[in-house]
C-alpha cells in the first residue's frame, strides 16, 4: 500500500490535541505508593533530577510503576532538563539500570518492567512492525491514547499490510477520533485510486475521478487537527497564516494549548490562535504530537499534565527543537518566538 509523498508529509505533521482522560481498566503495581506519587509531583514541577532519583530508588526496589515512568521520561522531549543539567553519563545513571548484568550503557527500565508488566511490554512491542498489532489491545485496556496514536502512525508510515484490518478491528478512543477519521478517508481514497489505476482512462475520466473521489474537507475540524496547513503556505502567505490562526482559535481540541498561549501571548482569539497555529506547525514537524498526552496516561492523567508547569516547559522545549530555523517561527508568531528563544 504505497503512500504518496504528499500524504506522508501530511501525516508527518499530524497533530492530535485532546485532553479528556480515558477510563483506566487496569492498574500497575506500585502506582499507589506515596513515594511514587511524590516523585511524579516533583517531575510535574520540573524537578527532573530529584524526581529521577526517587524513581530510580523505587525502580531498584522493584516498583513497576516507577520503572515504567522512568523508562518513558528518559526519552525526549521529557528529558531535556536532565540533559541540560547533567552530563550524558550522569543522566544515564539516573534513568537506566546500572550494573554488570545491564551492559556498558545500562538497560532501560522499560525493558526490565516488560518482563512482568503487560503495559511495559506493549510500549516496547508497539515500536516494532512485527508486534505492533499485538500491542494495541493492551494499550486500549490501559487507556494509552498517546501511544495508540503513535502506533497507528507507525503502522501507516510503514505500509502495514493489514492496516485496514487493524483500524476496523477495534473501537478507538475519542481522543484520537480525528486521526482515525482521517485514516478512514485516506484508505478509502487509495483503494479507489488503486481500482481506477487498473483501467485505461482518458484525461476527462481522470478529472471526473478526482472530482468524485472521497474528499477530506478542509472546512472540517479534523483537517486542521490531523493535516493542518502546509508549512510553506503559512510561512510565505499572510492571508493563509491569518486564516490558519483563526481556525486554530476555534477548535476545542486545542484548549490546553489555548490556555498556555493565553498565558504568554494574550487572551484575544487572534493572539492565542496565532500562537496555537505556530506551535502546531513547527513543533510537530518531527511527527505526531503524542507527547500532548503525557508519558504514561495510566499513571498520570492527561489533564493533570497539561495544567502543570511542566507542560509549559515541554511546549517550549518542542518549539526550540523544531526542525525549522528559528526565524521561521518568528515569522509565524513573534510572541511565541520571544517566549521560547528570547529577544534577539
Amino acid at each position: 500500500m504505497g503512500a504518496t509523498r504528499a500524504i506522508r508529509e501530511m501525516l508527518r505533521i499530524a497533530c492530535i490535541f485532546i485532553v479528556a482522560a480515558l477510563p483506566v481498566l487496569a492498574s500497575i503495581d506500585g502506582q499507589s505508593e506515596p513515594r511514587f506519587q511524590n516523585a511524579v509531583a516533583l517531575w510535574l514541577e520540573g524537578e527532573d533530577q530529584a524526581a529521577s532519583e526517587q524513581l530510580r530508588e523505587l525502580a531498584y526496589e522493584g516498583n513497576t510503576a516507577a520503572q515504567i515512568f522512568l523508562g518513558r521520561i528518559a526519552a525526549q522531549p521529557y528529558s531535556y532538563n536532565l540533559y541540560s543539567e547533567l552530563s550524558r553519563q550522569e543522566a544515564r545513571e539516573l534513568t537506566r539500570a546500572q550494573g554488570p548484568s545491564y551492559g556498558r550503557f545500562g538497560t532501560s527500565w522499560l525493558d526490565i518492567a516488560s518482563e512482568t508488566e503487560p503495559l511495559a511490554k506493549a510500549f516496547r512491542d508497539a515500536t516494532k512492525t512485527e508486534s505492533m498489532v499485538e500491542a494495541v489491545p493492551v494499550l486500549l485496556e490501559y487507556g494509552e491514547a498517546g501511544e495508540l496514536l503513535d502506533t497507528l502512525n507507525r503502522a501507516y508510515s510503514q505500509d502495514l499490510n493489514d492496516m485496514e484490518t487493524l483500524l476496523n478491528s477495534h473501537v478507538w478512543p475519542t481522543e484520537i477520533s480525528a486521526f482515525t477519521t482521517w485514516l478512514d478517508w485516506d484508505l478509502e481514497f487509495r483503494r479507489s485510486a488503486d481500482e481506477f489505476s487498473q483501467t485505461e482512462f482518458t484525461a476527462q475520466e481522470l478529472r471526473e475521478f478526482f472530482d468524485t473521489a472521497p474528499a477530506f474537507d478542509p472546512a472540517n475540524d479534523e483537517f486542521w487537527i490531523v493535516v493542518g496547513p502546509d508549512p510553506m503556505d503559512v510561512f510565505e502567505d499572510e492571508v493563509a497564516r491569518n486564516e490558519a490562526a483563526r481556525r486554530y482559535s476555534t477548535i476545542e481540541a486545542f484548549s490546553p494549548i489555548h490556555a498556555w498561549c493565553k498565558s504568554i501571548c494574550g487572551a484575544t482569539p487572534e493572539e492565542y490562535g496565532s500562537c496555537t497555529m505556530a506551535i502546531n506547525v513547527v513543533a510537530t514537524s518531527k511527527g505526531p504530537f503524542s507527547t500532548f498526552f503525557g508519558p504514561v496516561q495510566s499513571l498520570l492523567d492527561s489533564e493533570r499534565y497539561t495544567t502543570s508547569s511542566r507542560f509549559s516547559e515541554d511546549m517550549m522545549s518542542l518549539a526550540r527543537s523544531s526542525a525549522y530555523p528559528p526565524d521561521l517561527l518568528e515569522r509565524l508568531d513573534g510572541c511565541l518566538f520571544q517566549h521560547t528563544h528570547g529577544p534577539k
